[in-house]
């Protein structure tokens, strides 16, 4: 079916706060709000700045991942008025680490503050499940796991399934709550920047750990604009590859990242001329910033100008699926702002980063569609297009 997919809500838990205005104005104003994060014994690791978020009131029982994520669906479900809708809504839900801190807290890693006395948790995998039970759907229910990218994934899970006439509405999004385990991993890695990542920049070391959330209301645009919605950006499509290299170093060419960057512009018979920005995966890492940095110059090249490129990850750190539904939230509320926002903590360049990167100051730009990329541990690629409501459609549809 050739249906036209549209983003008609959308909501945010991040380390700049709670809601999707926070994180839009925690953008625009380049606010970094990295903390040390208290771990069990408290020298468990070398670097512990974090990017965690503001305490949310909820259910006492649900794990600290069940409630960013409902605080998240709660307020896109609540912007899309989709509060006495039908129940025949899917839900698909992207995570790396699911419910991790329940784990930790029983191990005593982390303090156990947010749900004392639960006996019984649901599996890590089952996050999908747990969102639809809470919010009585009984449509389509997945949840994927492609580390950093499974929310990105999860978009374009949704929108095949209304493609393919299986619902009108979808709930996509991704989340990860703070995890001892991933910090002690990355300072394993040697993969932090003690002082906040810099993406980009010519003395980057790493990135920061974070957590956080990030949901879209994904549906048809008759479905939207029949109960008077108006959609706030348009899914063009997008393009997914494979590095099939390792599991957590990127494949040296970077050729599967520009694969799937110009696939996503393919499919969605778009030009780089036409890009209004491009919303970098950019970790703040040595290897995998230059090599997503080739791959946009390249694109660069073929549109014949510069494209402004921008990394959300400078200012709510690494959450994994979190930080990639974080970027896809950013990249549909500012599409019809005309507003890329700078990349906060970089301040040179680095010159093999041969990109018009976004720093010191927001930057406008024009009406036009924006690329939004996530990779993941283990090659898992896939960028995504979107596109302000009704750009290249004709007046009369």
């Amino acid at each position: 079916m050739n249906q036209r997919v549209v983003i008609s809500g959308v909501g945010a838990v991040s380390p700049l706060g709670i809601g999707r205005e926070a994180l839009i104005e925690g953008v625009l104003s380049g606010t970094r709000p990295f903390r040390n994060f208290e771990l069990h014994p408290p020298d468990l690791c070398r670097v512990s700045l974090y990017g965690l978020t503001e305490e949310l009131k909820d259910e006492p029982s649900l794990s600290w991942a069940e409630k960013l994520l409902m605080a998240a669906a709660h307020e896109a479900i609540h912007m899309a008025r989709l509060e006495n809708a039908t129940r025949r809504i899917g839900v698909v839900i992207g995570t790396a680490l699911g419910i991790v801190d329940v784990i930790e807290q029983s191990f005593g890693l982390v303090e156990n503050t947010r749900n004392p006395g639960r006996e019984t948790q649901e599996p890590s995998l089952d996050i999908a499940s747990f969102l639809a039970r809470q919010l009585g759907l009984c449509g389509p229910v997945s949840t994927l796991s492609t580390a950093c990218s499974s929310a990105s994934y999860a978009l374009v899970r949704a929108a095949d399934w209304i493609r393919l006439g299986l619902v009108e509405i979808v709930i996509a999004g991704g989340v990860d709550p703070r995890s001892a385990i991933a910090l002690s991993c990355f300072n394993r890695m040697d993969a932090l920047d003690p002082g906040g990542p810099r993406p980009f920049d010519a003395s980057r070391c790493g990135t920061t750990a974070a957590e956080g959330a990030g949901v879209l209301i994904v549906e048809t645009a008759s479905s939207a604009l029949s109960r008077r919605v108006q959609p706030i950006a348009e899914f063009g499509g997008a393009g997914q590859s494979c590095d099939a290299f390792n599991v957590a170093i990127p494949e040296p060419s970077g050729e599967q990242v520009g694969v799937a960057m110009e696939a996503a512009l393919s499919v969605s018979d778009c030009h780089p001329a036409e890009l209004a920005a491009v919303y970098a995966h950019a970790p703040g890492a040595k290897l995998s910033d230059l090599l997503e940095s080739d791959s946009i110059a390249k694109l660069t090249a073929t549109a014949g100008r510069l494209i402004p490129v921008t990394a959300i990850k400078s200012m709510v750190g690494h959450s994994g699926s979190g930080a990639s539904a974080l970027a896809l939230v950013a990249a549909a509320m500012l599409i019809n702002r005309r507003k890329v926002f700078s990349t906060a903590g970089t301040k040179n360049i680095d010159p093999g980063c041969s990109i018009d990167v976004v720093i010191e100051q927001q930057r406008e730009t024009h009406r036009g569609p924006v690329l939004v990329n996530s990779f993941g541990f283990g090659g898992s690629n896939s960028v995504v297009l979107l596109k302000p409501f009704g750009y290249g459609v004709p007046l009369e549809n």
